[in-house]
């Protein structure tokens, strides 16, 4: 009997693919269990119309992640914190901190996604490393500003 796997089955095959198994596999396992279907040509033409809705929205998404990098790549985040007049913070600026900054501009992000291996603790501009979906990463500019007190 052939069946169409919905999910992956350890030591049958990947999900979407068809297989042909003995009918009292498919029928006392396979199937009660949902992990597979009869592959009936309609079901392998609606399996088949799933993977391209899937493919044209990961596609999509991709688009949308790549335009966030480049809206990134132009963008200036400034920061104000209390300082010492010698330029040093009270504070460091945390991963935390960028993302409620990138929040008030209208972009969220997750916060494991920025590359910052310790906090920020001196006035100054400099670029920190955002990584997004699908490999794509992106340089975002940090200006920090001190507020004496």
């Amino acid at each position: 009997m052939k069946v169409l796997l919905q999910r992956d089955v350890p030591h049958l095959g990947k999900a979407g693919e068809v297989k042909e198994v003995k009918e009292g596999y498919a029928r006392n396992y396979l199937l009660p269990q949902g992990w597979a279907v009869v592959a009936t040509p309609d079901a392998q033409h609606r399996r088949q119309q799933e993977a391209d809705r899937r493919l044209r929205a990961q596609e999509a998404e991709k688009k949308d992640v790549q335009a966030l990098a480049g809206k990134l790549k132009r963008l200036t985040v400034e920061i104000r914190v209390p300082s010492t007049p010698e330029g040093r913070l009270y504070g460091g600026i945390h991963r935390e901190r960028i993302v409620q900054a990138l929040k008030e501009k209208g972009i969220i992000i997750e916060t494991q996604s920025i590359a910052l291996s310790e906090p920020l603790k001196t006035v100054g501009s400099r670029q920190v490393g955002i990584h997004l979906k699908f490999g794509v990463t992106a340089r975002l500019q940090i200006e920090v500003r001190g507020e004496s007190q």
